[in-house]
């Protein structure tokens, strides 16, 4: 399981920016209507079985805790889909004595497009139960992202032939479940990078996101530690 974690989270924030999850299309199969709210739940990591990045424990070396190291993987995709934060608040603290920065962060980011957003990470050596790592709530439905791939959850009986994620069950009102994409493993998550490289570099393509575009998510992680130290929204555009 530790290995097809690794083996799709990176795949799911490259896949996601193909797929219209937030189209008000009625006839669109991977439609949730508009989009309202936003989940991102970075993995727990067990710290046990990755021991040998030490330089992860050290503030200096790796720029924070748990926000900075992993978090910008989880940003990107919220900025992808909700567009620009416009403001941010979270909470930090250290569940492992071993490791410098934070261990636990929870935020809630709000967006200009007057969207809102959640976005939550724990490493810690407890056992944890299954949780989508991304979930989209929209109008109409949802969709959610996690080791099993990517499924839509929506009103539309047509889509009840397909056996749901562990950690998800239909009720009543909610029968249809669909799943938009499995996972296709780490390699792969690659492969719409290398292609963008390719045509930028063989075709004089611009770049889908530019360097500077990077910021952006170095911003969010710096105006979550604001917050903590003044206890008040931050505008990540401020830093």
């Amino acid at each position: 399981m530790q290995e097809s974690m690794y083996s799709c989270m990176y795949y799911a924030s490259c896949l996601l920016t193909r797929l219209p999850i937030c189209s008000s299309k009625e006839d669109t199969p991977s439609s949730t209507g508009d989009s309202r709210y936003e989940e991102a739940t970075f993995p727990k990591i067990d710290r046990k079985e990755r021991a040998e990045d030490r330089w992860r424990g050290v503030r200096a070396q790796a720029g924070g805790g748990m926000v900075m190291d992993g978090g910008s993987h989880w940003i990107r995709p919220l900025r992808m889909w909700m567009g620009e934060i416009d403001k941010i608040v979270g909470v930090t603290g250290r569940v492992l004595p071993e490791m410098e920065g934070e261990t636990l962060a929870k935020a809630i980011f709000k967006f200009k497009s007057g969207q809102m957003a959640t976005f939550e990470c724990t490493m810690s050596y407890t056992p944890f139960a299954p949780d989508p790592w991304w979930r989209i709530t929209g109008t109409t439905g949802e969709i959610t992202i996690d080791e099993l791939g990517i499924w839509l959850h929506t009103e539309d009986p047509r889509y009840t032939s397909q056996q749901p994620p562990h950690h998800h069950h239909p009720s009543e009102d909610h029968r249809g479940i669909l799943m938009l994409d499995p996972p296709k493993g780490y390699p792969e998550s690659f492969t719409p990078e290398m292609e963008d490289f390719y045509m930028a570099v063989c075709h004089g393509k611009s770049l889908a996101a530019p360097p500077e575009m990077a910021f952006g998510e170095l911003a969010a992680a710096f105006a979550i530690y604001e917050s903590v130290e003044r206890q008040a929204w931050v505008a990540p555009q401020s830093i």
